[in-house]
Protein backbone atom coordinates (compact mmCIF):
# COMPACT_ATOMS: atom_id res chain seq x y z
CA UNK A 1 0.00 0.00 0.00
CA UNK A 2 1.47 3.43 -1.10
CA UNK A 3 0.69 6.33 0.71
CA UNK A 4 1.37 8.13 -2.43
CA UNK A 5 -1.56 6.40 -4.36
CA UNK A 6 -3.95 7.71 -1.02
CA UNK A 7 -2.38 11.14 -1.65
CA UNK A 8 -3.77 11.19 -5.41
CA UNK A 9 -6.66 9.83 -4.67
CA UNK A 10 -7.28 12.72 -1.54
CA UNK A 11 -5.75 15.59 -4.01
CA UNK A 12 -7.91 14.53 -6.97
CA UNK A 13 -11.12 14.28 -4.86
CA UNK A 14 -10.83 17.66 -3.56
CA UNK A 15 -10.39 19.09 -6.76
CA UNK A 16 -13.34 16.90 -8.34
CA UNK A 17 -15.58 18.44 -5.08
CA UNK A 18 -14.07 22.04 -5.94
CA UNK A 19 -15.22 21.65 -9.27
CA UNK A 20 -18.53 21.02 -8.91
CA UNK A 21 -20.00 23.76 -7.84
CA UNK A 22 -23.76 22.47 -6.22
CA UNK A 23 -21.56 20.39 -4.14
CA UNK A 24 -19.61 22.93 -2.84
CA UNK A 25 -22.55 25.61 -2.05
CA UNK A 26 -24.40 22.86 -0.57
CA UNK A 27 -21.76 22.08 1.95
CA UNK A 28 -19.81 25.15 2.65
CA UNK A 29 -22.10 27.58 1.54
CA UNK A 30 -26.04 26.71 2.55
CA UNK A 31 -24.80 25.78 6.64
CA UNK A 32 -23.85 29.62 7.12
CA UNK A 33 -26.70 30.83 5.27
CA UNK A 34 -28.64 28.84 7.62
CA UNK A 35 -26.78 29.82 10.81
CA UNK A 36 -27.86 33.31 9.55
CA UNK A 37 -30.85 32.89 8.48
CA UNK A 38 -32.07 31.29 12.21
CA UNK A 39 -30.04 34.36 13.84
CA UNK A 40 -32.02 36.88 12.34
CA UNK A 41 -35.24 34.86 12.51
CA UNK A 42 -34.51 33.98 16.31
CA UNK A 43 -31.56 36.77 17.40
CA UNK A 44 -34.48 39.28 19.24
CA UNK A 45 -32.92 40.37 22.25
CA UNK A 46 -36.06 42.34 23.64
CA UNK A 47 -38.79 40.08 25.33
CA UNK A 48 -41.93 39.87 23.13
CA UNK A 49 -44.26 40.71 25.73
CA UNK A 50 -48.15 39.01 26.77
CA UNK A 51 -50.92 39.59 24.54
CA UNK A 52 -53.98 40.01 26.76
CA UNK A 53 -57.38 40.28 25.38
CA UNK A 54 -59.95 42.45 26.75
CA UNK A 55 -63.61 42.94 25.71
CA UNK A 56 -65.90 44.35 25.34
CA UNK A 57 -64.04 46.94 23.54
CA UNK A 58 -64.68 50.10 21.18
CA UNK A 59 -61.26 49.15 18.90
CA UNK A 60 -58.39 46.67 18.88
CA UNK A 61 -55.88 49.35 20.63
CA UNK A 62 -56.79 49.54 23.95
CA UNK A 63 -55.36 52.01 26.74
CA UNK A 64 -54.34 50.05 29.66
CA UNK A 65 -55.26 53.23 31.77
CA UNK A 66 -58.95 53.65 30.45
CA UNK A 67 -59.52 50.01 31.78
CA UNK A 68 -61.41 48.93 35.21
CA UNK A 69 -58.31 46.56 36.38
CA UNK A 70 -56.41 46.77 39.09
CA UNK A 71 -53.30 49.59 38.76
CA UNK A 72 -50.56 47.11 39.47
CA UNK A 73 -51.90 44.60 36.50
CA UNK A 74 -52.57 47.03 33.72
CA UNK A 75 -49.14 48.96 34.70
CA UNK A 76 -47.32 46.32 34.26
CA UNK A 77 -44.40 46.34 31.07
CA UNK A 78 -44.87 42.89 29.91
CA UNK A 79 -48.96 43.23 28.75
CA UNK A 80 -50.13 44.34 25.79
CA UNK A 81 -54.18 44.97 25.47
CA UNK A 82 -55.87 43.87 22.79
CA UNK A 83 -59.56 45.04 22.61
CA UNK A 84 -62.29 42.45 21.22
CA UNK A 85 -66.02 43.68 19.99
CA UNK A 86 -67.37 40.46 21.18
CA UNK A 87 -66.85 37.62 23.74
CA UNK A 88 -66.90 34.96 20.88
CA UNK A 89 -64.17 36.54 18.70
CA UNK A 90 -62.27 36.95 22.30
CA UNK A 91 -62.51 33.27 22.91
CA UNK A 92 -61.63 32.29 19.68
CA UNK A 93 -58.35 33.91 19.48
CA UNK A 94 -57.90 32.26 22.93
CA UNK A 95 -58.06 29.00 21.92
CA UNK A 96 -56.07 29.69 18.57
CA UNK A 97 -52.99 30.90 20.86
CA UNK A 98 -53.35 34.59 18.97
CA UNK A 99 -53.65 36.05 23.18
CA UNK A 100 -52.52 34.43 26.03
CA UNK A 101 -54.90 35.84 28.63
CA UNK A 102 -58.89 37.26 28.06
CA UNK A 103 -60.09 39.33 30.59
CA UNK A 104 -63.69 40.81 30.98
CA UNK A 105 -63.42 43.90 33.42
CA UNK A 106 -65.79 44.44 35.78
CA UNK A 107 -66.63 46.67 38.83
CA UNK A 108 -66.36 43.92 41.29
CA UNK A 109 -64.22 41.53 40.21
CA UNK A 110 -62.79 40.64 36.75
CA UNK A 111 -63.84 37.50 35.00
CA UNK A 112 -61.12 35.54 32.75
CA UNK A 113 -59.71 33.04 30.79
CA UNK A 114 -56.45 31.24 29.97
CA UNK A 115 -55.34 28.29 28.74
CA UNK A 116 -52.98 26.13 29.66
CA UNK A 117 -49.96 27.70 27.60
CA UNK A 118 -47.33 29.05 29.45
CA UNK A 119 -47.67 32.94 28.83
CA UNK A 120 -51.56 32.35 30.02
CA UNK A 121 -49.96 30.78 33.53
CA UNK A 122 -47.71 33.80 34.00
CA UNK A 123 -50.40 36.52 32.97
CA UNK A 124 -52.80 34.48 35.78
CA UNK A 125 -50.22 34.68 38.43
CA UNK A 126 -49.90 38.46 37.69
CA UNK A 127 -53.20 39.45 37.82
CA UNK A 128 -53.58 37.34 41.02
CA UNK A 129 -50.37 39.32 42.43
CA UNK A 130 -52.20 42.26 41.57
CA UNK A 131 -55.26 42.22 43.52
CA UNK A 132 -53.51 41.11 46.92
CA UNK A 133 -52.78 44.65 47.68
CA UNK A 134 -56.08 46.19 46.18
CA UNK A 135 -57.49 44.27 48.88
CA UNK A 136 -60.74 43.35 46.56
CA UNK A 137 -63.30 41.51 48.30
CA UNK A 138 -64.36 38.78 45.51
CA UNK A 139 -61.86 36.82 44.13
CA UNK A 140 -61.57 36.71 40.11
CA UNK A 141 -63.65 34.48 38.71
CA UNK A 142 -61.34 31.32 36.62
CA UNK A 143 -63.09 29.72 33.74
CA UNK A 144 -60.72 27.70 31.74
CA UNK A 145 -60.85 26.65 28.21
CA UNK A 146 -58.56 23.76 26.39
CA UNK A 147 -56.45 25.35 23.03
CA UNK A 148 -54.76 23.56 20.62
CA UNK A 149 -51.41 22.06 21.55
CA UNK A 150 -48.79 22.17 19.10
CA UNK A 151 -48.49 19.18 17.23
CA UNK A 152 -45.23 16.72 18.00
CA UNK A 153 -44.45 17.39 13.99
CA UNK A 154 -43.97 20.73 14.71
CA UNK A 155 -41.60 20.23 17.09
CA UNK A 156 -40.01 17.71 15.19
CA UNK A 157 -39.51 18.46 11.70
CA UNK A 158 -36.66 21.06 11.77
CA UNK A 159 -34.52 17.88 13.42
CA UNK A 160 -35.77 15.56 10.81
CA UNK A 161 -34.39 18.39 8.39
CA UNK A 162 -31.14 18.81 9.97
CA UNK A 163 -30.44 14.75 9.95
CA UNK A 164 -31.29 14.35 6.55
CA UNK A 165 -28.68 17.12 5.66
CA UNK A 166 -25.87 15.32 7.64
CA UNK A 167 -27.24 11.85 6.17
CA UNK A 168 -27.19 13.35 2.91
CA UNK A 169 -23.35 14.24 3.42
CA UNK A 170 -22.59 10.91 4.30
CA UNK A 171 -24.40 9.34 1.40
CA UNK A 172 -22.76 11.48 -0.76
CA UNK A 173 -18.90 10.41 0.53
CA UNK A 174 -20.10 6.31 0.22
CA UNK A 175 -21.50 7.11 -3.40
CA UNK A 176 -18.45 8.43 -4.33
CA UNK A 177 -16.31 5.49 -2.68
CA UNK A 178 -18.45 3.32 -4.23
CA UNK A 179 -18.26 5.18 -7.94
CA UNK A 180 -14.56 4.53 -7.65
CA UNK A 181 -14.28 1.04 -7.27
CA UNK A 182 -16.44 -0.10 -9.89
CA UNK A 183 -15.02 3.08 -11.54
CA UNK A 184 -11.23 0.51 -10.94
CA UNK A 185 -9.99 4.24 -9.23
CA UNK A 186 -9.55 2.17 -5.94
Amino acid sequence: MSLKRIWVIFVSRNWEFFRDRAAFGWNFLFPFLIIAGFAVIFGEDTFTDYRVGVFPAASAQVSPETLDLPEAFTQSPYLRFIGFSSRDEALDSLRHHRIDFLVQPGSSAPRYWVTDSPGGYVVEQILKASLVPEGQPAPPERQTIRGTRVRYIDWLFPGILAMNMMFSALWGIGFVIVRYRKNGVL
